[in-house]
């Protein structure tokens, strides 16, 4: 019996990667409470664990005399000599315990603490092993799904990606294979903790009271993720010798996962591009990527420590005319052409936000004009605004700025039918611009 348990554990320890070593120790430790609960001490006792014979000793020191008034450190000298024939009155002998004779219930609660004991070096394992991990690229088995996260199976732990840490537009099958970063670790009412704060701000903006962590275990919960900033860069340092060895260096990253990316990079090495270097013989480093990521569109940008050539290079594709840098309250004005604008800001201010995490700054477009006539400018050339709204406007004779400023908005949008919030919001366009114009 006491083989059977060494080798039922032992092979537990193998599988969980557990050291026999510590198995040995934690077995050790569960028998002496075994014993003190039978015998309500443990002095004369000690526990051998051989784990490689796969066997368990209970030893008890005795003292070999004729009547026995304790069964704790006494023996009778019949029974003495059955264990050494040669053994006298008042001898000191060893006799091994049988895992028997300490009771069924007893042994049952000894295996229970093994098991829990075993669990606990597990979770700790498991634990320390990713923690050691984050910030690495995990490849793994989508094995199941919910509305707001996604279980992945990676050498048989379960790895958890949250809804905010997936790019939107995937959906990857039950069986899928995928490739993640791990972002972090934590215990599972840490984590609960977490969620239940993020909750209670999201509703009403204020923290909540925090939950009752011994309501949860002590499981560690591994978070992965395919949005964060840290799985493009690693990709990156994959697909890049120069970024791996140390030669080309990511500077700053800016993503909206599965839409767009810009990412700064610099060469340690004069003879080697940044750029080109990450995009590739024909872009195929950068292309994996990009496959990688759903179509995620990718901006190499050079990165440059004169943040007026690092803010022109960051909006990219628009062409920028000059930069005003106010470098205390990182702020910074930037001109362009009136058919660069579109460009510079982007779909849905894309282009520009991208841009102004990228490079720290926060960032104003302000449009360089090609006046039509002495002091006016075509309305058409304010590209911010849809076409079709502009093309009212046009159609009802408001083909110029002046001609919009010289009546009220209420009259523009009951003549044209245009949205009166659009056409005020246009008339502020032009004046700002026309203030720009008089204060250059």
């Amino acid at each position: 019996m006491n083989s059977e348990i060494v080798e039922s554990f032992a092979q537990i320890a193998r599988d969980k990667n557990i050291d026999k070593d510590v198995l040995s120790g934690i077995i050790r430790e569960i028998f002496m409470g075994m014993i003190r609960k039978h015998y309500f001490t443990d002095e004369n006792f000690s526990v051998i664990v051989n784990m490689d014979k796969g066997d368990i000793q209970i030893l008890q020191e005795v003292e070999v005399v004729e009547d026995v008034f304790s069964d704790v450190d006494e023996i009778s000298l019949a029974d003495a000599r059955k264990l050494d024939p040669d053994v006298q009155l008042g001898d000191i002998t060893v006799r091994i315990i049988q895992l028997h004779e300490f009771g069924r219930r007893l042994v049952m609660q000894a295996k229970q603490s093994l098991n829990q004991k075993i669990r606990e070096l597990e979770k700790d394992h498991i634990f320390n092993e990713y923690t050691a991990q984050i910030g690495e690229i995990v490849v793994g088995d989508v094995y199941q799904k919910g509305k707001s996260w996604m279980l992945v199976n990676h050498n048989k732990v379960e790895l958890f990606m949250p809804k905010d840490e997936q790019i939107g537009k995937e959906n990857p099958k039950k069986g899928e294979t995928i490739r993640a970063v791990i972002k972090g670790v934590m215990r599972l009412a840490d984590f609960k903790e977490e969620e239940m704060r993020k909750k209670r701000e999201d509703r009403s903006g204020r923290g909540g009271e925090r939950i009752r962590k011994e309501n949860y275990n002590n499981d560690p919960v591994i978070i992965i993720s395919r949005a964060d900033n840290k799985f493009l860069a690693r990709l990156f340092e994959i697909e890049v010798p120069e970024i791996y060895d140390g030669i080309v260096q990511i500077k700053s990253i800016a993503r909206q996962p599965g839409e767009r990316a810009k990412i700064a990079v610099e060469s340690n090495d004069d003879r080697i591009d940044a750029v080109g270097a990450c995009v590739g013989m024909k872009g195929t480093r950068i292309h994996s990527i990009v496959k990688e990521l759903s179509n995620e569109n990718i901006d190499v940008v050079l990165y440059s420590s004169d943040p007026r050539t690092f803010i022109s290079k960051s909006l990219a594709p628009a062409k920028v005319l000059k930069v005003e840098v106010d470098e205390k309250n990182k702020y910074a004005k930037v001109y362009v052409q009136t058919d660069q604008v579109k460009l510079a800001i982007g779909r849905e201010g894309q282009n520009i936000k991208l841009a102004s995490s990228l490079t720290g700054y926060e960032l104003d477009v302000i449009r360089e004009f090609k006046p039509t006539g002495d002091d006016d400018v075509d309305i058409m050339e304010f590209t911010e605004f849809e076409t079709d709204f502009l093309q009212l406007l046009v159609d009802a004779g408001y083909d110029t700025a002046r001609k919009v400023m010289q009546v009220n908005p209420e009259d523009i949008a009951a003549e044209t039918g245009a949205p009166y919030t659009k056409v005020n919001d246009l008339i502020a366009a032009i004046e700002y611009e026309f203030k720009e114009e008089d204060d250059n």
